[in-house]
């Protein structure tokens, strides 16, 4: 049975992707910032819920801890977030703002594998997931407009996988950036018209093909490999 890590699981497609990976049987680990989160997914089987905040290397590490001899098949690193209002050129220098999105957006997902890289070693598919997003393209940006800050840091993440693909190409550990469409989330926002439960779908769809000589590539829900 596959063994699965999600960050971000609290709600949107980290929450989405969790019952739909333990309704097809695998075991989930799924890790929350607030214990409180836990509670309804909890209740689901083949689920076990982890105390985890990415922007916290205490609190990954001790989650570690406890799954200390437990073999991971995949880590999705799905946590993530984007400024509530984001700004346009020439009211983009909160140097704050900036912090946490890249604390939570980049640093995250290289915290939550340097500490789990033993287990995905244990396990049998040894596969990454960065969830990215398409405006991250350095090449289908064309123009500038918004999201400065959201964009610049999943770059920066697809960056990190091209990186961590190299490295760990040797140990047969696959990473891949993924982009899970336009959704309905408090990221997407209420004009987003993908539903939560089709992107998951669609992005579960797309890593159950994925295959070793995959790695460092950057694809879209759709299957579509996209441009760096």
């Amino acid at each position: 049975m596959k063994n699965v890590l999600i960050t971000g699981t609290s709600h949107g497609i980290g929450e989405e992707l969790v019952k739909q990976y333990a309704q097809e049987g695998c075991n989930v680990i799924a890790g929350v910032r607030d214990e409180k989160d836990a509670q309804e997914l909890s209740k689901i089987s083949h689920v076990k819920c982890v105390q985890m905040d990415v922007c916290d290397t205490q609190s990954i590490q001790k989650a570690a801890e406890q799954l200390k001899d437990q073999p991971i098949d995949m880590i999705i690193n799905n946590a993530a977030i984007k400024p509530k209002d984001e700004k346009e050129l020439g009211q983009t220098e909160n140097s704050e703002e900036w912090e946490d999105v890249f604390a939570t957006n980049v640093m995250g997902p290289l915290r939550v594998v340097n500490a789990f890289l033993p287990n995905l070693k244990k396990g049998s598919e040894k596969c990454i997931v960065n969830m990215s997003d398409d405006i991250a393209s350095l090449e289908k940006t064309q123009g500038g407009g918004h999201a400065y800050l959201y964009r610049a840091s999943k770059a920066a993440l697809n960056s990190l996988t091209r990186s961590l693909a190299g490295d760990l190409k040797n140990s047969e550990v696959t990473v891949v950036s993924l982009h899970p469409g336009w959704v309905k989330t408090e990221i997407g926002g209420e004009k987003a018209p993908m539903k939560v439960q089709d992107s998951a779908k669609s992005v579960r769809q797309v890593v159950s093909k994925i295959k070793k000589e995959d790695t460092g590539k950057f694809y879209s829900f759709s299957g579509e490999e996209l441009p760096w």
